[in-house]
Formats: structure tokens, C-alpha cells, sequence
């Protein structure tokens, strides 16, 4: 899994930092690196070469086997250069930095980043600045929710986990009821009985866990220390809750799906994941669907109800 790593490099900080990071990842899992310059404009083979040699150079120190690639910017835009360049190289990952090129303070998610991650074919794991210290990746978490795709996120979080030789964490945000029907005063619902709903999320956070762990069963990857809970939101939004817990739990990876509930074809940037993304201190890796991959459903039939009524709007 994962032996073949795009790493757009752009010759700015922000793009070093993932570079760091993404050869400590390829190292642990023994993986190839190919470096591509993403640039909007033409360059030459030399001016690129220069900017892909710091690179170059820590992969060769990290004893991290590695190539490098050349867009040509005038093709095409950057986003969708990286894309292909990842397809065209058979790459099963792209690990980038969330900043723009130039030391310019801005965020790519929205930009180059997001478009990325929307087109991409692989999983994409962002990385932040604020990402000061080379995770060890030796505490990974996963968040599900209940969507087919968290059983494919899981999957692959499990798969990654025992490469890795790390614990695997598995949670469960349970949103507060106030959160799912947008009610501030709860003499605003006079009919709604909020105790019944509270006690049908958990127990359907509960049937979630229950089941993400039975399919762990049946995988045959095994990892050795596995631990999994429902975590009550309280007053926070499930994308502050998912914060709260790689902050308490010091995570060094944080895994995440992409698509909503349902089937829905909503992807959770603008929500859960991109609240995580642009907040989290440690990267971000996101699993996009796999149309060749299907998986059944995680949700009971009252936890359904209850997400039909308003939980998206609540992400």
C-alpha cells in the first residue's frame, strides 16, 4: 500500500514542510518518492532542477528511493497538472503543503489544495506549517460516521496502521441534538423529545463502533492495539470535537472521508474535513469514495432517521 508518493514541491517553505514529512512517511512504509515541480509557468529542466535539489537531497539522507517529474505549467493549470502527473505516474498517494508558493499567507485549500483533493484519483494527505515537529506516525486516527465510505476509510487506516507498526484509534463523533434540528431554546421544540433522540444517536454511535470493529474482524491485516468510542460532541461542532481529540490524544495522523452520508454525492470540505484540515496540527489524510469498491452501510435504521432530519446540516 502506498509504495508509489507524489510530493508537489514549489520551492516555498510550506511545500518543504511536506516534503519532510512525507519522507519520514515513506521511509517507515519503505516507499518510492517521485518529486514534481508544480509551477504555473514554463521553466527549464535546470531552473527545476534547482528547485527540486533540497528535496532531492533529504530523500537521498533518509536513504528514501525517489525521482523526479517535470510539469509543464503552460499546459495546463497547476491543480490539474498535479492530478495527472500522479495518474501518469502510478502513484497511490499525493502529500502536500496547504500554503501557497512565494511565501504568500495563503491557504491553498480553496485553491490549488481543495482542487486537488476533489479530483484526485488517490487518497491526498495535507500538510499544514503549524506541523513543527516529523510525526513518528505511531498513533493514527480515523473518524467515521456511519457512510460507506468510513468502512473504505477504515480500511485503509487499518492497512496503514499495521505497516506502520502503530495504534489505531477509532472514533465517533455523537452531535448534539440542538446541533441536528438548529434549535437554540428548547421551548422552540415543544414536540420534538430530545432525551429519546439523545438516547437513539448513542445507541447509534454505539451500533457504528460495534460494527466498524466487526469488520476489522474479518480484514485480514491485523493491527495489534486497536481502541475504539463514541465521543459527545457536547457544545462543539463534530469538526471542533474531531480537533479536540487528536489535541488530547496527540495523534500523528488523521484520517478522513471525503463524502457525506447516504450516498450523497457531498463532499465533506466545506464541513467536517475542511474544518479539520484547516485546523489540524498534524496532517490530514483524505480518502476519497472508490466507485470500484462498495461497501454496505454502518447506520442503524434510527441513527438514519435522525441524519435525515438534519444531521448534515449540522457538520
Amino acid at each position: 500500500m502506498f509504495k508509489k508518493i507524489l510530493i508537489p514541491v514549489d520551492g516555498s517553505e510550506h511545500s518543504q514542510e511536506a516534503v519532510r514529512i512525507g519522507i519520514e512517511f515513506a521511509k517507515q512504509l519503505q516507499s518510492q518518492i517521485v518529486f514534481t515541480y508544480a509551477q504555473a509557468a514554463y521553466i527549464t529542466e535546470s531552473d527545476g532542477q534547482k528547485i527540486l535539489a533540497p528535496s532531492q537531497k533529504l530523500a537521498e539522507q533518509a536513504g528514501v528511493t525517489h525521482q523526479t517529474h517535470f510539469i509543464d505549467g503552460d499546459r495546463q493549470d497547476v491543480g490539474d497538472a498535479i492530478t495527472d502527473e500522479s495518474s501518469r505516474s502510478n502513484c497511490e498517494m499525493i502529500i502536500m503543503g496547504t500554503h501557497g508558493r512565494d511565501g504568500i499567507a495563503r491557504l491553498l485549500l480553496g485553491s490549488i489544495a481543495e482542487q486537488v483533493s476533489r479530483q484526485a484519483k488517490v487518497p491526498v494527505m495535507l500538510v499544514r506549517p503549524s506541523s513543527t515537529q516529523t510525526p513518528q506516525f505511531k498513533r493514527i486516527l480515523v473518524a467515521i460516521d456511519g457512510s460507506p465510505l468510513s468502512l473504505q476509510a477504515l480500511s485503509i487506516a487499518n492497512q496503514l496502521a499495521a505497516g506502520l507498526g502503530a495504534n489505531l484509534e477509532i472514533i465517533h463523533i455523537i452531535p448534539s441534538v440542538n446541533s441536528i434540528y438548529g434549535y437554540t431554546d428548547m421551548a422552540y421544540a415543544p414536540m420534538l423529545d430530545f432525551a429519546q433522540i439523545e438516547k437513539d444517536l448513542e445507541n447509534g454511535s454505539q451500533a457504528i463502533i460495534k460494527a466498524a470493529l466487526a469488520s476489522l474482524e474479518t480484514n485480514p491485516v491485523k493491527v495489534t492495539h486497536i481502541r475504539a468510542e463514541s465521543i459527545p460532541a457536547g457544545l462543539l461542532s463534530v469538526g471542533q470535537a474531531i480537533l479536540q481529540v487528536i489535541a488530547d490524544h496527540k495523534s500523528d495522523l488523521m484520517i478522513i472521508g471525503t463524502h457525506g452520508y447516504s450516498g450523497l454525492e457531498r463532499l465533506l470540505l466545506g464541513s467536517v474535513a475542511e474544518a479539520v484540515s484547516h485546523h489540524a496540527k498534524i496532517p490530514v489524510l483524505l480518502i476519497r469514495a472508490d466507485p470500484n469498491k462498495p461497501v454496505a452501510p454502518l447506520l442503524t435504521n434510527g441513527l438514519q432517521d435522525a441524519l435525515e432530519k438534519g444531521l448534515l446540516d449540522a457538520l
